[in-house]
């Protein structure tokens, strides 16, 4: 190991961001994580998502010399955990990189890893560990902040905490097996990201890189179904109407494969994401029988990613009734980009994460933060707006739109509801002050 970590120390990099104010559910303020190189050449650094974020930061890294380099991000995944920072390669002036080349593959039950990364502040922390799961639920971080959905996770007890977000999980090889997203507090468990589709968008970015496009989500294509599934246990499926020669015919169909040794169960339907391409289609409760996804297959996303805007076909089975459907597969909603006029900076349009949290339909104006004129009228950050001056505005563009439109001084009334109670609208007086700020 001694080799081996002395090589992937010099790829391994101290990130540190500041957010400059609050966006989507990230508030505004400073972090302290990790990223490491993927791609020296085109300068490249992979962390988590949730260190990238998807609003408005400055960041730069220090490498392992105590070299300092600026950072730009490049892409945050719309659902998962990773994101990408760029840099300069011509800034890093007095070491040598190492790339830290990505093994999604090579992860397997017994593996003895190393997280190398910024423990708890720390500039190089290594923590030993033994994966123990590959098949793992993405953790849960709470109602009002960023989750991670349709993909497993690796458990592994390696104890990390705060700052090692975005530490690459090293075989002995030198080779990341995994990325390190989050701990549990009460326990030494530490929950690893698979690495399939970092690999991929990786690929699409380099891709467009080299061929001189800008890049970001566009050159990244993913493709949602606009429902949350969770794997679920045979014995707990025959509750829910599995018939027995079913289980069978999965269980003997895997082990012919080979690829999925020990299945032990399916997907189920668990959350339809309002006004998704799923609503009406599916329900809670729905087995899916049209994929398998252990180890390694992130809920079939391998399948849609590469279908936007198509459709595919589903076996479903609910008490014991099976059927096949056909399902529009759509784009996840965008961010709002960042607008540069002063209007826009407390608001955006909720994304698909967040429709998810709190059961509403992606889309509508979400309230970042509240600044003056709302705070005047006690509309709260996380409120979503559907109607200013009595104005349906069903998006950003139609809520500035009436907005600009608005004198001076004008009183008119704002309706709003709250993501814990979003069946009950509320009505508040806004006043509007065009000498301050919003």
């Amino acid at each position: 190991w001694e080799e081996t970590l002395e090589r992937v120390a010099k790829g391994v990099v101290v990130v540190r961001v500041n957010s400059v104010m609050a966006f989507d559910m990230n508030e505004r303020g400073f972090s302290l994580a990790t990223g490491f190189v993927v791609d020296k050449a085109l300068g490249i650094i992979l962390t988590n998502r949730h260190v990238v974020t998807t609003g408005p930061v400055t960041a730069d890294a220090v490498l392992h010399n105590k070299e300092e380099i600026e950072l730009t991000p490049l892409y945050a995944d719309p659902v998962h955990d990773f994101g990408f920072f760029k840099y300069d390669p011509a800034d890093v002036r007095f070491m040598e990189l190492q790339e830290i080349p990505l093994a999604p593959s090579e992860a397997r039950v017994g593996l003895e890893v190393r997280v190398v990364g910024n423990d708890a502040g720390e500039k190089i922390s290594i923590l030993s560990g033994t994966i123990a799961r590959l098949d793992r639920a993405a953790p849960n971080y709470g109602s009002h902040t960023y989750n991670d959905f349709n993909t497993f996770y690796f458990s592994c007890a390696s104890n990390t905490s705060g700052g090692s977000s975005g530490s690459p999980v090293v075989n002995a090889s030198g080779r990341a097996v995994a990325l390190n997203a989050g701990t549990s507090t009460k326990s030494a468990s530490s929950y690893y990201l698979p690495l399939q589709r970092p690999a991929r968008a990786l690929a699409l970015l380099q891709k467009a890189l080299l061929a001189g496009r800008g890049a970001g989500r566009a050159c990244v294509p993913r493709g949602t179904l606009g429902v949350v599934l969770q794997h679920r246990a045979f014995g707990e499926l025959k509750r829910l109407g599995l018939r027995r020669e079913t289980e069978a015919r999965l269980r003997l169909s895997a082990a012919v494969r080979g690829s999925l040794p020990g299945e032990t169960g399916m997907l189920v339907v668990d959350q339809i994401v309002p006004a998704g391409p799923a609503e009406g289609a599916l329900e809670p409760g729905n087995s899916c029988l049209w994929s398998l996804p252990r180890h390694f297959l992130p809920c079939g996303q391998e399948l849609l990613d590469e279908r936007p805007g198509e459709a595919v076909w589903l076996t479903l089975q609910r008490g014991g009734v099976e059927k096949a459907r056909e399902d529009a597969v759509r784009a996840p909603p965008e961010h709002a980009p960042t607008l540069p006029r002063p209007l826009h900076r407390p608001f955006l349009e909720p994304a698909v994460e967040q429709a998810r949290n709190w059961n509403m339909p992606p889309g509508g104006v979400h309230v970042a933060f509240s600044g003056y004129m709302l705070s005047n009228a006690n509309v709260p950050s996380r409120a979503v707006i559907s109607e200013l001056n009595n104005c349906k505005t069903p998006d950003l563009d139609a809520f500035t739109s009436v907005f600009l439109s608005l004198p001076h001084g004008a009183r008119v009334p704002v309706r709003y509801r709250l993501p814990y109670s979003h069946h009950t609208e509320r009505l508040a007086v806004l006043d509007v002050e065009r000498t301050w700020f919003a």
